[in-house]
């Protein structure tokens, strides 16, 4: 498993992604799935609670994690890819949409 090869700074930084998908993502994806991401006007209009969640998301310094850095060698995307993998499968296996 991956986890043996993980600092524990690595385990924390997807451990934290991984409970955002769930505790954030995860309840938009219905929504969004109904919603959609209708253009209109020009312009396109995210599902509902999507804006709040991508400002969230930004807040938490989530957007500067996709460089390596000398404490963390293997770029942190590398490791949360797993994480919304994961997510995904868990929304289908809990029947929720998404």
């Amino acid at each position: 498993m991956i986890d043996s090869f993980l600092t524990d700074d690595q385990r924390m930084i997807r451990d934290a992604a991984r409970d955002f998908a769930t505790e954030v993502l995860a309840p938009l994806n219905a929504a969004g799935d109904r919603y959609g991401t209708p253009f209109r006007d020009g312009e396109v209009t995210m599902p509902p609670g999507w804006k709040e969640a991508y400002r969230d998301w930004a807040a938490a310094g989530w957007n500067g994690v996709a460089a390596p850095t000398a404490s963390t060698p293997i770029p942190a995307t590398t490791l949360l890819s797993p994480c919304w993998a994961c997510h995904a499968c868990q929304c289908r296996e809990l029947g929720a949409e998404g």
